[in-house]
This record gives C-alpha cells, structure tokens and sequence, in this order.
C-alpha cells in the first residue's frame, strides 16, 4: 500500500490507531523547498584532532543566497568498524531532488583512543564536536544554526537517537534511525553478536553485573518528553535487528507525547535501499510528499 509522509504530519503505519501525534505547519517552518543552483563539495575535512574526526559536507548554493537546513548522517558498522562511504549512496540520492539541504556524512571513533572513557561516551563525544564544528562555520557552509537534523543506520541510528535525545536534546529538531538499536539492556532482543559489540561499546562486564551502563545508553530509556521529533526505519526482513527494537521505542515516545513515526518496509532488510532512506529524510524533512510502501501486521 502507498502512503504520504507529510513534513509536518507522523501518520503511524505499523498500526492503525488513534495515537497519532503531529505538529503543526507552523511550528515546524522549513524552507528546504527553496531552489538551489548547485552543490559544492567540502570533503574529509576535521572537525577535531583524532584521525577519525573527519566530515563530508555537501551544501547548496540558494537562488536566493538564503541559508540551509542541515542533515548529519552517522555510518553503521557495529560501532566498531565502517566507515562513511557508507551512505553515500544515501547522499547521493537525497542530493539527486536538488532541496536546500546541506548533508553532513561523518566518520566517528572506531578504536578506543582514551581508556578513561568508553567507545559510546568517545562517539557521543565525537557526534557533539561535529555539531560545534557546523556552528562554527555557518557562515562558510551558508546554513541554519538552529536547523539541525541527524539521521544514522543500524549502530549509527542507536548513535544519532542517543545523541538527540542527550547532548543534542536542544541541538537536533529532527532525529531519523534506520534499523535502529534502541535496547541494550534486555538480551531478549539481541543476537549474540550485538551483545558482544555492545559490552565492548559501554563497558559492561557481567562479573561486575553494572547493568546501568546498558541503560543509559539506550534511547529507550534516554527519551523523555521534550525528546527531539523522531522518525524510525525499519526493513521487515532485517535478520540483525529485530523489529520490537523499534516498537518499544514507538511505545516510549507515545507514552511521552513526543511526535513520532515508524515506517516499515515488506521487501528490505537490515541495509534498507537507498532511494527510500533518501524518501525518508526529504519527506521527514519537508520537503513535498514522498511516497513509502509498507506492509501492516
């Protein structure tokens, strides 16, 4: 079935209930639909001193010389490895519609660098500084300071959800997660593989039986009520992810008021297509309809 994703409407389409929960045109004003001439090219430039700090940054030159909004998108790789050539078949696509709209793609701290801290406070970390990094030159790049959107995919999406809803709480208007981790401290949801990754990632250690570490780096426990408006990806052939790492987040932002959407996809796995990562930011976005195709249960 075809559905419209509006840029100020989040029609639910895993359920069809009554819990939708929107914000109005006014309150989300975007100008992503300006036209633009072009886009220029700031490629693996450092936004700190670690040799993973390093951005792409792909920004458009306005008709009406006007600022940009912006999208950050953070690489999976099980937290561990990839890097952000990633996405750039996402990028690409999303540059393919020609909005207003610069696309920061960003490599993030893969190797623990400071033992005093772990793999997930060095990526938040990493994330933070990037962000200062656009602020400080908003002038260079012609972009909006206070139109900050982030987008990631699978351990990149646990990454840009836990951003948004901490340090970027007041940075981020718009947070995207693609085949998101959101629970990290129920092993129910996880396959062996990810629980490995995810002691590495937050310092875990079953001996010493610090389970809080697990929690407080879970979206699902980190979202409260004034958490950034959210939009979830999800493939219902993803064999990594399963899909209640999707649906409990769901459930928390309903419970918190906070807007939302999850959109599944019958025909893509864990690495969803491009084209419809793209449809989902553009439209997320503001920028005109775009039409996703889902499945219902």
């Amino acid at each position: 079935m075809s559905w419209k994703l509006l840029f100020w409407a989040f029609p639910v389409l895993l359920f069809a209930s009554c819990d939708q929960l929107s914000l109005s045109s006014r309150e989300f004003d975007s100008k992503i639909n300006d036209p633009i001439v072009r886009y220029k090219e700031d490629r693996d430039v450092a936004y700190g001193k670690n040799p993973y700090q390093r951005v792409d940054v792909f920004f458009p030159e306005s008709v009406y010389e006007r600022p940009s909004e912006v999208m950050i998108m953070i690489h999976g790789g099980n937290w561990f490895f990839g890097d952000k050539w990633f996405l750039q078949p996402s990028v690409d696509e999303v540059m393919k519609a020609r909005k207003n709209l610069t696309i920061v793609n960003i490599n993030y701290t893969i190797t623990v660098l400071d033992p005093r801290k772990t793999m997930f406070e060095q990526q938040m970390a990493d994330i933070d500084s990037c962000v200062s990094y656009l602020r400080r030159n908003v002038a260079k790049y012609n972009i909006r300071a206070d139109r900050f959107a982030i987008m990631g995919a699978s351990a990149g999406a646990h990454l840009a959800l836990s951003y948004a809803y901490t340090l970027g709480k007041k940075k981020i208007h718009t947070v995207l997660g693609m085949s998101a981790i959101t629970e990290l401290a129920s092993a129910k949801y996880l396959t062996p593989t990810l629980i490995n990754d995810i002691k590495g990632l937050t310092g875990y250690d079953e001996r010493k039986k610090n389970e809080e570490v697990l929690v407080k780096a879970s979206p699902v426990h980190l979202a409260s009520a004034d958490a950034p408006r959210t939009i979830l990806l999800y493939g219902l052939d993803d064999g990594s992810v399963a899909v209640r790492q999707q649906t409990l987040l769901r459930e928390r932002l309903l419970a918190l008021k906070v807007p939302n959407s999850l959109y599944t996809l019958k025909g893509q796995g864990h690495n969803v297509e491009a084209k419809y990562v793209a449809e989902t930011i553009l439209g997320g976005l503001g920028a005109d309809e775009y039409d996703l195709y889902s499945e219902e249960f």
